[in-house]
């Protein structure tokens, strides 16, 4: 709540001819992104008009959804300017607990089923009914719906393929609850053309309330390459397109190689937490004014301290966040730098297979290379066959081949020379 209530005071300062705070990291402890509406979330479902299902139902080490909190006292408090929000989380685990507060925001009726009796083994029971309850948790009207926006990439998937235990939450499969097309939003359905994160099974969010778009990257391996794609060609211009006056980081930092906390999932740097704030600081300076609040989530790899992994992908953050940045987020710059990342993968693929022909023509060429083929004849044997003079024949002009038709030394013999002048010291002293 400070963090907005600082950057709305900048915003106001900026306006009067002051300077102006426009981006602020909160330091804190504990994170807040597996948090829901009522605590707990389960480990299965985001959807908050569901009963509590089978799952982690953990919270994470979370208390309060930080990010949630500050973008509802936002849209409150400061309605006049803010009226649409996004919510963005990297942190490598879902942000399940952000989900289930954006989905609470659409008026929903839940039906339980209820009953009493039946526990004498008889089958039957005294009473049975069902039990309508309403779940509504605005964060400022019956507007929320279109004015709030939560996108998340994530690790997800069973952690050791065919043992049934998911990466933690077990939620944050592949999925968009608004996906664009040509008609609405050609700019956005240009970026994932191939349908590269389309959805591809597991649990999927809340239907009816806001846009809600996940990438779950499967593991364990590094994957940093597709989690830049996945920003770039999804996310990036989904929050562009969603236009909002404030942009709410969850910023984990979980997600680096060397942090154990990810099981081996996504595997960062530092440079790639720099680039996707850089983005989008790009957004916020064109939609919202450069308003941004980060808020600290994951992240233990602490050994070190000021240069431990932890540190350093904080560093790279906040750098990103205090820099003199005014440059505003555009689709032809995102283009251009998807194609040119193309072109380079590309370029390497051929590079790499006119490597594999020429090695394996050097392997016809030479038999004793190829697998499975008859073993080279003697140099001079080989020679003579091909009417080539021998090695002899050529003189001193050619001196590797003269080493490889030198005789070869008898091992046997120089060894039994040795042992016989070792012998033979101690009779001479």
């Amino acid at each position: 709540i400070l963090a907005v209530d600082k950057v709305m005071e900048g915003a106001l300062a900026k306006e009067q001819g002051g300077g102006k705070i426009s981006k602020v990291f909160c330091a804190v402890r504990p994170p807040g992104h597996h948090a829901g509406p009522s605590g707990a979330v389960s480990g299965s479902s985001t959807d908050p008009t569901l009963p509590m299902l089978s799952g982690s139902q953990s919270h994470g080490f979370c208390l309060l959804n930080n990010v949630a909190v500050a973008a509802a006292y936002a849209m409150n408090v400061y309605r006049k300017k803010i009226k649409r929000v996004a919510l963005v989380d990297f942190d490598v685990h879902h942000g399940n607990g952000t989900e289930a507060c954006v989905s609470s925001v659409t008026p929903r009726v839940l039906k339980q089923r209820i009953a009493i009796g039946g526990h004498d083994g008889s089958g039957t029971v005294a009473f049975e009914g069902f039990v309508k309850s309403h779940k509504f948790k605005p964060w400022f009207d019956m507007n929320d719906r279109d004015a709030i926006l939560f996108a998340s990439c994530q690790g997800y998937g069973e952690t050791v393929p065919g043992m049934g235990h998911m990466f933690y939450p077990g939620t944050g499969a592949t999925y968009d609850t608004r996906p664009p097309n040509m008609h609405e939003s050609d700019t956005e359905y240009l970026f994932d053309e191939g349908h590269e994160f389309s959805y591809r099974g597991g649990a999927a969010p809340f239907q009816a309330g806001p846009r809600i778009i996940n990438v779950g990257i499967k593991g364990p391996k590094s994957e940093r390459a597709l989690w830049k794609r996945a920003w770039r060609d999804k996310i990036l211009p989904a929050v562009a397109n969603h236009k909002p006056d404030l942009v709410l980081i969850s910023a984990g930092f979980d997600a680096h190689a060397k942090d154990d906390m990810n099981s081996g999932y996504i595997g960062l740097l530092e440079c790639d937490y720099e680039w996707v704030t850089n983005e989008l600081v790009k957004i916020a300076n064109k939609y919202g004014e450069g308003r941004v609040v980060s808020v600290l989530e994951g992240g233990y790899r602490i050994q070190g301290g000021l240069v431990s992994p932890f540190a350093r992908s904080v560093a790279a953050h906040v750098r990103a966040l205090g820099q003199a940045n005014f440059k505003e987020w555009s689709a032809e710059e995102a283009k251009h730098e998807r194609d040119r990342e193309i072109r380079l993968e590309e370029e390497r693929l051929r590079k790499q297979q006119e490597e594999l022909q020429r090695l394996m023509a050097e392997g016809a060429d030479d038999p004793v290379a190829v697998p499975g083929a008859a073993p080279a004849m003697p140099m001079q044997l080989n020679e003579e066959a091909a009417g080539l003079p021998s090695a002899e024949a050529e003189g001193p002009s050619s001196p590797k081949r003269r080493r490889r038709a030198a005789a070869s030394i008898d091992y046997v013999a120089l060894n039994a020379q040795l042992e016989k002048e070792a012998q033979a010291k101690p009779e001479n002293n």
